[in-house]
């Protein structure tokens, strides 16, 4: 099996680290170069894909995948405090 990962983040890093094994190939998306150097080091094809970079070979790559895993943060979001209720 061939697994992609939108987001090479702490918990597709988890996932891969405790069932890496499983996958023929690993690869999935980074916002830097810097990452996706160590993440190839460790046999993961990442791909930077930031500011319409990389879109032509995920696109290639997601061909082969046989399952995808969703974990990229959103590029941008408003912090919300969600109302707290006291239980007594």
């Amino acid at each position: 099996m061939n697994l992609f990962c939108f987001g090479l983040g702490y918990s597709a890093e988890t996932l891969i680290d405790q069932h890496g094994e499983a996958f023929a190939s690993i690869s999935g998306t980074v916002r830097s170069a810097g990452k996706a150097e160590r993440l190839r080091s460790r046999g993961i094809d990442a791909i930077v894909y930031a500011d319409g970079a990389g879109v032509p070979q995920v696109a290639s790559t997601l061909k082969e995948a046989d399952c995808l895993l969703v974990s990229a943060a959103p590029v941008s979001y408003t912090h919300l405090t969600l109302p707290t209720k006291r239980i007594v």
